[in-house]
């Protein structure tokens, strides 16, 4: 088909549209959801949460052991002690003339080295713990305490329900009529019920088999029930 022949349909389909409403189905979804993997490679000391578990902003979800890095860290807080009286004394004898800047440089050099192994150690540690990004309700449990992990593993699926938002594939012809801002209505029949919506985007690429085009859309004010996952739909249209 030509482009005129395309742009002639899409008009046909704009007029058609005109005085009259059409119903699309949509999904509700989580805005926010997040998979957490541990930082580095080592045993669960603990999975402090379990599905349904409803956690705040950073809230404490998984512990890898940490035990041997802490002595680690004391050993290097030790040696870095240590270290910081060698320069000192390096520099004290450099001034009175008993020694050389290749010794002060010497010393500096090594406790430099030890200042940077504590903060990897230190670095390790924080690692070790699995926080919340933000508050959510915990959707899958990944992993299990006492179990090897490696760096990227996944250990705890979060999402947050309280703030869903409706997606559809809509018609192309009744697509380009919405705006971000604009307001619809849903209809909720699982819970018998209709919320209030605003487009927040217009996703601009069409998939050719459909002729469709993703819109979303944030819910304003969230019914009791709702939850990711139900279905709806949504009257676009004069």
């Amino acid at each position: 088909m030509s482009k005129v022949g395309l742009l002639l349909g899409l008009m046909l389909s704009l007029l058609a549209l005109e005085g009259r409403a059409a119903a699309f189905p949509v999904v509700f979804e989580a805005s926010q959801r997040a998979v957490l993997s541990a930082d580095r490679s080592g045993t669960l000391d603990r999975v402090v949460v379990s599905e349904g578990s409803v956690v705040k902003k950073g809230a404490l979800l998984a512990r890898l052991g940490s035990a041997e890095l802490v002595l680690l860290r004391k050993r290097q807080e030790a040696s870095l002690r240590f270290l910081n009286g060698q320069l000192t004394n390096a520099v004290r004898l450099r001034k009175n003339g008993l020694a050389g800047l290749d010794e002060e440089n010497r010393a500096r050099m090594e406790r430099d080295l030890s200042r940077a192994d504590l903060k990897i150690l230190k670095r390790q540690i924080s690692e070790s713990s699995i926080r919340a990004p933000f508050a959510a309700t915990v959707v899958a449990k990944l992993a299990k305490a006492h179990e090897w992990v490696q760096e990227g593993q996944p250990v705890v699926e979060l999402v947050n329900t309280h703030r869903l938002r409706a997606v559809a594939n809509v018609d192309v012809a009744a697509a380009v009529l919405l705006k971000r801002g604009d307001q619809h209505r849903f209809q909720l029949p699982d819970l018998r019920t209709s919320v209030l919506g605003k487009v927040t985007a217009l996703v601009p690429d069409v998939d050719v088999r459909s002729n469709t085009m993703k819109v979303m859309w944030q819910i304003e004010t969230q019914p009791q029930g709702l939850l990711a996952g139900m279905k709806g739909t949504v009257e676009l249209g004069n």
